[in-house]
This record gives structure tokens, C-alpha cells and sequence, in this order.
């Protein structure tokens, strides 16, 4: 009888057993903890929407957007009855201030139709705001080449890839 064989007191079933035993464990707690955090997110992480963004807002009326040049994206926070927040790509382009959806079919850009006011963080500073998706081709046009400046390419999307994209004007509330 060799130390593999039942009657040895070992089995190489019994200590696969108790290593997936142990693997499910400790997969189950990942999963627990994973889902916690989840619920209880406040910024979005990632392409994980957030919820209610903390902070104190700032709410004087804004009149100059240049601070907002600088800004590599913004976090924006739709459906002020059931926050729902999204980091975008943002641009400042003639004085004023872009948010870019990259489809009209996003969820955020859906609840953003529904109702224009937002709240919206740049760097630390939390804001409300008013949103509108721009509807002018030339100006659409005109944000393309300052979004491919901005982010050194994507000048040379097509016209249906462009179709895809929508440029939202964020104001003061």
C-alpha cells in the first residue's frame, strides 16, 4: 500500500475537497465585499457609475470657465431624484465648458434628457449646473477639432463614428 491509497488515512479526494472548499470561501467573501462596496459607492470608479457625489457645493454663478481648461475629464451627477454619476471627457472651447457623451444611448445621457439639471465636479470643486446636448453641426464640428487638440487624435473620425458622439453645453444653475 502506497500513501495515496485509502487505508492510509490520506486521500488525494479528500484534500482536493478541502482546497475548493477553502477556494469557494474565500471567493464568496471577495464577492460579499465586492458587492458592499457597490452599493454603498458614492463617485463612480472607472466605467462603474456612482451614486449621490459628497461634497459641499459651490454656488455662486459661474462666469468664467477658463478654470476648466486644464481638466482632463469631469465627474457628472443625473437624476437629481435618484443620483447617478459618470466620469466624461470635458473640453472648454470659446469661453464655455463640454461634457462629451460617447453614445446618445447612454443610460447618464437618457436621465439627462429627462432632466437637464446636474451637478458636476471639477478637480475638488462640486457645482450644480444645467445641461444641453448641442444640436449645431458646425459647432459639433468645431468641438471635434478641439476635442482631437485636447486629446492629441480622433481627428480623423468618421462621419459615423461622429454620428455616434454628442457634446453636451454645461452652464450655471
Amino acid at each position: 500500500m502506497n500513501c495515496f491509497q485509502s487505508g492510509s488515512g490520506f486521500s488525494i479526494e479528500k484534500m482536493i475537497r478541502q482546497v475548493l472548499k477553502g477556494i469557494a470561501i474565500l471567493l464568496a467573501l471577495t464577492v460579499g465585499t465586492l458587492f458592499v462596496f457597490y452599493l454603498n459607492r458614492s463617485d463612480p470608479w472607472g466605467q462603474i457609475p456612482g451614486k449621490r457625489l459628497p461634497g459641499e457645493e459651490i454656488t455662486e454663478a459661474i462666469e468664467d470657465w477658463s478654470f476648466t481648461q486644464q481638466a482632463r475629464g469631469v465627474t457628472i451627477e443625473v437624476r437629481p431624484s435618484a443620483p447617478y454619476s459618470v466620469n466624461i471627457s470635458c473640453l472648454f472651447h470659446d469661453g464655455a465648458f463640454y461634457g462629451l457623451a460617447t453614445s446618445i444611448e447612454n443610460r447618464w445621457m437618457q436621465y439627462l434628457i429627462q432632466d437637464p439639471n446636474i451637478r458636476f465636479r471639477v478637480g475638488d470643486e462640486l457645482y450644480p449646473g444645467r445641461a444641453t446636448v448641442v444640436e449645431d453641426p458646425q459647432l459639433v464640428e468645431d468641438l471635434f477639432e478641439t476635442l482631437a487638440q485636447k486629446y492629441r487624435g480622433g481627428a480623423d473620425r468618421t462621419p459615423e463614428q461622429k454620428a455616434r458622439y454628442r457634446f453636451i453645453l454645461i452652464g450655471s444653475r
